[in-house]
C-alpha cells in the first residue's frame, strides 16, 4: 500500500498527482495546470469540477468527493489501479517541456541549444545536465543546483555565481577557477584539492601559495592526472564515504548488495531499528486512519514488502488525520523507491508517434504500454 504521494513539479494541494502545476484541492491527477477540484483526470487546462475528464456541477462534484473513503488503504490501492487505467487511455507527450529551442532531454524548460538534460530550468548551451533547476551556460555533465553556473564540468552540487569548476562538489557562491574540491564557498578562486574553504585562492590541498607558485604546482598535479586520466573525471565511487545504497545512485541505477560489493565498492547494512515497546506488522493496523489509535505513536511498524521497521511521528499522524491519509503500510525509502519508479528514466527512446506515425525522441520506451504523441499533436488536442 502507497499513502497518498505528490510527484514531480507539482504545485498547491494536489493528492497522488504527478506532473501538475498550479492545481488545487484535487486527487489524482496527470498533466494538469490550472486545474481546481478535480478527480482522476490527465491533461487538463483550467478545469474545475472534473471527475475522470468529465465535467460535474459542484453539487455533483462534493457528492462524489463525499462518497470516497480517501482514509482507507484499501480504497488508496482500488482508485490508484482504476485511475491509471484510465491514465492509460490518453496520450502523453513525448516529452515535458515548454519555452525551449533546440533542446533535446525530458523535463526541460525555458532552455535552448541542450542536449540530452534531464529535470532543468534555464539552459543554454548545455549537455548532459540533471537537475539543474536555476539555471546554467556553457556547462556539462553537472548535476543539481545553478543560478548563475557557466563553464561547469563533472560537478556535483554547484552553484550561485559560479563559474570553471571541474570536478567540484558543493561548490558554490562565487567561486571561480576551482577543480577537485568540496565544500568551498564565498567567492573562492584558483584552488585545486581543497575542502572548506572560504574567502581564499591560490590553493594546493588548503595550502596557501603566491599566484606564481600556485600556477606552477597546479600546473604540474593537472599534468600528471591528465597523463592518468584523472583529469576530467569525477571522484572515483571507491573514496566515497558512503554505501552505495545510501546514496542516490541507488534511486537512479538499483543495484544488490552482491553486485556492489564484487566491484569493490561500499554497501552499508543497516544496524540501527528504532525501538518501541511493541512491532506490529503494518498491513495488521486499522484499514481507515479514524480507526488509529493514539497508541500507535508508541509501536514500531514491520513494513510488509521489505521487513524494514519504521516509526510514525506526531506530527506526522497529525498530518494523517488532518487531511484523511491512511497510515502507510510501507518503510519510508521503500515508498521512495516507488515514486521514483513512476518516473521515467534519464534516457532517451525512438518511437513513432502514436497518431502521426512521425519519428520521435521520447522518455518512454517502446515496451512501455503509454499511448506517446509528438509535441504537435499533443498540443492541437490539449489547446
Amino acid at each position: 500500500s502507497e499513502p497518498f504521494t505528490t510527484i514531480f513539479l507539482c504545485k498547491g494541494n494536489a493528492a497522488t498527482s504527478q506532473y501538475c502545476t498550479n492545481c488545487n484541492d484535487s486527487y489524482f491527477l496527470s498533466d494538469c495546470i490550472g486545474c481546481h477540484n478535480c478527480f482522476g483526470c490527465i491533461n487538463l487546462r483550467q478545469k474545475e469540477y472534473c471527475i475522470f475528464n468529465e465535467q460535474r456541477t459542484p453539487e455533483e462534484y462534493a457528492s462524489f468527493i463525499q462518497s470516497q473513503h480517501t482514509g482507507k488503504n484499501s480504497w488508496v490501492n482500488s482508485m490508484q489501479e482504476e485511475v491509471r487505467a484510465f491514465w492509460l487511455q490518453h496520450p502523453v507527450k513525448q516529452l515535458r517541456g515548454e519555452q525551449n529551442s533546440n533542446v533535446n532531454g525530458d523535463n526541460v524548460f525555458q532552455s535552448s541549444n541542450s542536449e540530452y538534460c534531464f529535470d532543468c530550468n534555464k539552459l543554454q548551451d548545455c549537455r548532459y545536465m540533471t537537475d539543474c533547476l536555476i539555471g546554467g551556460k556553457d556547462c556539462m555533465d553537472v548535476h543539481i543546483w545553478g543560478d548563475c553556473m557557466e563553464l561547469c564540468y563533472e560537478s556535483e552540487v554547484v552553484g550561485i555565481n559560479v563559474r570553471n569548476i571541474i570536478g567540484g562538489y558543493y561548490v558554490f557562491q562565487g567561486c571561480e577557477n576551482v577543480f577537485y574540491s568540496l565544500y568551498c564557498s564565498r567567492k573562492s578562486s584558483n584552488l585545486l584539492g581543497c575542502i572548506g574553504l572560504r574567502h581564499k585562492e591560490y590553493c594546493v590541498f588548503n595550502k596557501q601559495y603566491s599566484q606564481e607558485e600556485y600556477e606552477r604546482l597546479a600546473g604540474r598535479i593537472i599534468e600528471h592526472m591528465q597523463e592518468t586520466g584523472e583529469w576530467g573525471e569525477f571522484f572515483p565511487i571507491e573514496i566515497s564515504a558512503f554505501g552505495y545504497n545510501e546514496t542516490m545512485a541507488q534511486t537512479f541505477f538499483p543495484m544488490e548488495r552482491s553486485q556492489v560489493l564484487n566491484r569493490g565498492w561500499q554497501w552499508c547494512d543497516e544496524n540501527s531499528v528504532p525501538t518501541a515497546e511493541k512491532v506490529i506488522p503494518a498491513d495488521k493496523l486499522p484499514d481507515a486512519i479514524t480507526d488509529i489509535p493514539d497508541e500507535i505513536l508508541e509501536w514500531a511498524l514491520k513494513c510488509n514488502q521489505s521487513g524494514k521497521i519504521f516509526r510514525i511521528t506526531k506530527k506526522e499522524l497529525q498530518f494523517y488525520r488532518e487531511h484523511q491519509i491512511p497510515i502507510p503500510y510501507l518503510h519510508p525509502d521503500v515508498r521512495h523507491v516507488i515514486r521514483f519508479q513512476k518516473k521515467n528514466p534519464y534516457q532517451l527512446f525512438t518511437r513513432n508517434c502514436a497518431k502521426c506515425s512521425m519519428e520521435i525522441q521520447t522518455s518512454y520506451s517502446p515496451e512501455r504500454p503509454e499511448i506517446v504523441w509528438c509535441e504537435a499533436c499533443y498540443l492541437e488536442a490539449v489547446y
